[in-house]
């Protein structure tokens, strides 16, 4: 009995008991020596007084910390002594100096109120849900939270006039944040894929590359007037569904809304320089509205909108003068209007368009764009119609490589079929469209010029009635098959 009375307490002291918690004043360098044995499992530690890099550094003592308070720390500055043929940073008061408590799984921290600076790295690899950046703080350096992933939501007050890049890269568990800077860094939300809400203040003028990258819980976002640059990727792999870009916008970088799978819609309200595949491969891409619909870019960058099958082209590709290589690649529209600019298709701009039904080239005249290689690759140009000019020769069209091989057909005016000899005919009478051919109509198609289809019919019959009064379009390509062969018309109303 004695001895259980003695083994007892011997086997109690063994045991690592937690302590319930911690509070130490501290002078500079002095924590390493405050920390005693039965410390040493302690999850709570709160800190008041003064303490410098040395004193994060003897953290290392304390193992299973997991709630740290230093709101009555003041940050000391710190030079270590040189040793020869090396040189030691110097660390700067009132700063988190660099990888101060990275990697700690702290699940709380309060941070000093005179706190002006966060240095590289020095929060990552944390597991607190919230943290609060100090007023005082105008500097957050490179990967300042990187892989906070329990971390949930952050605000970036307008006072840090200095943010590193890839600040909050990979906190997968962060849904909210409010940032009131003027440049969002490259990096900053990449890969936070549970983000859904995002407040940028008017006082943003750029957001950097990569910036909401794979953000795939990110549907919606309000870029504010003050905007005028998005970084190359900024946007690839998020959950956009729709995008609005303001007036102020300048510069759009490469593959900036690029993979983004949700993605139908993107108007443009400004003239920005359009960098490459800025909606490569953007496969719910439906429309996209230039300045209002009232002109497009000069150049159509290199894989514009490649991969974007669903994409109904702009009206006639207004004012563009070049198309560049892959720009279109994939697209299903049935109809594509050349607007009278355009001067050169680079290699393979329309590769794939497989659907394409007409190639409209009546603006140009005599005026043939130049190719780059394999511009119509995977098309089946004797089975598409190239509608060229009534009024101007049709040799140069015939005598060009590449355009040569299209079914060239003169355009029809109102009234006036593109080839009587077929003898099927297509007119308006009002709102009514009406279509006669001398044997049965199979099928009968009508887009508007963007190539959207507005009706596709299998009118079994020689003579067809449509009531168009609901399409508000002026031009109409309609194409009508019967069982020899098949006409295409472009009417105007």
């Amino acid at each position: 009995m004695q001895f259980i009375q003695y083994i007892l307490p011997a086997v109690a002291a063994a045991i690592a008991i937690p302590a319930a918690g911690v509070s130490l004043e501290v002078q500079p360098g002095t924590l390493a020596s405050l920390i005693t044995d039965d410390m040493r499992q302690t999850e709570t530690l709160t800190l008041s007084g003064s303490m410098d890099q040395r004193d994060f550094d003897a953290l290392d003592l304390l193992p299973a910390l997991r709630d740290l308070d230093l709101s009555g720390v003041e940050i000391a500055p710190y030079a270590p002594k040189r040793v020869k043929g090396m040189m030691y940073a110097r660390y700067e008061a009132a700063t988190l100096p660099p990888g101060a408590l990275l990697g700690r799984h702290l699940s709380a921290l309060t941070l000093p109120a005179s706190l002006q600076a966060i240095g590289r790295g020095a929060l990552a690899g944390n597991d607190f849900s919230a943290i609060t950046i100090p007023a005082a703080v105008t500097s957050i350096d490179d990967d300042a939270l990187y892989g906070c992933t329990s971390l949930e939501s952050i605000h970036i007050r307008a006072t840090v006039k200095h943010m590193g890049e890839n600040v909050l890269t990979g906190c997968t568990a962060l849904t909210s944040a409010i940032f009131e800077g003027e440049s969002l860094p490259r990096g900053t939300f990449s890969g936070c894929t549970a983000l859904e809400s995002v407040t940028l203040s008017g006082a943003v003028r750029e957001i950097g590359p990569d910036a909401f990258a794979a953000c795939s819980s990110l549907k919606a976002i309000t870029l504010p007037a003050s905007l005028a640059a998005i970084g190359d990727k900024a946007f690839v792999l998020s959950g956009l569904e729709t995008i609005s870009l303001p007036a102020s916008l300048k510069q759009v970088g490469d593959y900036a809304f690029a993979l983004c799978p949700a993605l139908s819609s993107a108007s443009f309200a400004s003239e920005a320089t359009l960098g490459r595949g800025i909606f490569y491969y953007d496969t719910s891409l439906e429309a996209v509205d230039f300045n209002d619909g009232e002109s497009t870019p000069e150049q159509f960058p290199d894989y514009l909108f490649a991969g974007s099958t669903r994409l109904a082209l702009p009206r006639g590709l207004e004012g563009a003068h070049t198309i560049g290589r892959y720009a279109l690649k994939d697209n299903a529209s049935a109809t594509l209007h050349l607007g009278s600019t355009l001067e050169h298709l680079d290699d393979g701009a329309l590769e794939g368009m497989t659907s394409l039904v007409t190639v409209d080239a009546s603006d140009l005249g005599t005026s043939v764009p130049s190719l780059g290689k394999d511009v119509f690759a995977g098309i089946e140009q004797p089975q598409v119609t190239l509608l060229v000019s009534e009024t101007e020769p049709v040799e140069p069209w015939h005598t060009a490589e590449q355009w040569k091989e299209f079914k060239i057909m003169r355009v029809a005016g109102i009234d006036t079929p593109v080839a009587p000899e077929e003898e099927i005919q297509a007119w308006f009478s009002g709102m009514m469209l009406q279509v006669h051919a001398s044997q049965e109509i199979k099928w009968l198609q009508v887009n508007d010029a963007s190539g959207r289809i507005l009706v596709r019919i299998a009118p079994g019959d020689t003579d067809t009635e449509i009531d168009m009064s609901g399409c508000d379009a002026r031009v109409y390509i309609v194409t009508a098959t019967t069982a020899t062969s098949a006409t295409t018309f472009k009417l105007t109303r």
